[in-house]
């Protein structure tokens, strides 16, 4: 996901620095894979520590179920598609993020790395740092 859509979350990146934007929210259908990724991302893009970033997306697990039930509720016929799907997809498990995080550094030796060879422009590295953790 993260090779494949790499301008994508790049894209997703910029849109999110940018203060024209502010306040900015974003989702996915359970809100944790590629919303956890790019949550990740923009936290270690403005320098939050990886413990953090871990945690941060550790507080989702307690929500999955919930998750869950409103996507069934609003259509139903994904009970069969999560009734196939592998535990580690239909939770948060803290290795999905440690995992994630050890790939990004081995492959482009970090978050940096890795959203400059997808596009994120060096300018909104710096403007994440500036504005969300000063």
């Amino acid at each position: 996901m993260i090779s494949s859509g790499g301008e994508r979350f790049a894209a997703a990146i910029e849109v999110v620095a940018d203060p024209d934007q502010w306040p900015t929210a974003f989702f996915c259908m359970a809100g944790k894979d590629r919303t956890g990724c790019l949550a990740a991302m923009i936290l270690g893009l403005a320098g939050v520590n990886r413990q953090d970033i871990v945690g941060d997306y550790a507080a989702t697990a307690p929500a999955v179920p919930a998750i869950r039930e409103r996507s069934l509720a609003e259509l139903p016929d994904m009970a069969k598609v999560w009734a196939k799907l592998p535990d580690d997809i239909t939770n948060a498990p803290i290795s999905a993020i440690t995992e994630l995080l050890d790939i990004v550094d081995d492959r482009w030796g970090g978050l940096e790395g890795y959203a400059l060879e997808f596009g994120v422009k060096p300018q909104t590295i710096e403007r994440l740092r500036a504005s969300f953790l000063a």
